[in-house]
């Protein structure tokens, strides 16, 4: 995962993320400044994202998100999360032939062309990704096996939804 705060920190938060829930990017929208700001930015917590991706739309995004420097991954994010209504809706919109498309290309070549289908890749271009740079880095193999062994390793610890947090290790229920 990306964590930002005190790494030393007493209390450790791990957030598992999904860009395309509603209750994260909710979560995102309402709660997480006000964690950040009374508690991560004064040393007392460290905040750890991690991905637990639910879909292939989901993946791409993770994908795209994870290949940004790890000083813009934060805000990448929360811009992806704030513009969720926009390129879930060009999801929605997708033809049944491009749903086809997606669907017989491997997984990592079906990552650059969601991406592009749901404007994904201006978003990230104004957080500093140029198109080469998109490319690069959604054409490696292992970067998006890293994500899925993130999904597997979620699972094992009984994740089972987003957000679900684990505090010093502990998982958290929250409602």
């Amino acid at each position: 995962g990306f964590r930002m705060g005190n790494p030393a920190a007493r209390v450790k938060v791990v957030e598992y993320l999904s860009l395309t829930c509603p209750h994260w990017a909710h979560f995102a929208h309402e709660g997480a400044p006000q964690l950040i700001a009374n508690h991560v930015r004064t040393g007392r917590v460290s905040l750890e994202y991690r991905n637990y991706v639910l879909n292939g739309y989901d993946l791409a995004a993770a994908f795209l998100s994870r290949c940004a420097a790890p000083q813009h991954y934060f805000a990448l994010n929360h811009a992806i999360l704030g513009s969720q209504a926009q390129w879930m809706g060009r999801v929605e919109a997708l033809t049944e032939a491009q749903r086809r498309e997606l669907r017989d290309l491997e997984p990592i070549q079906s990552m650059p062309r969601i991406v592009a289908l749901t404007g994904l890749d201006a978003l990230a271009a104004r957080h500093g990704l140029s198109a080469a740079a998109q490319r690069a880095c959604l054409s490696d193999q292992a970067g998006l096996e890293r994500i899925i062994t993130m999904r597997q390793a979620a699972d094992a610890l009984g994740v089972a939804g987003t957000p679900t947090f684990l505090i010093n290790g502990a998982r958290v229920d929250v409602n």
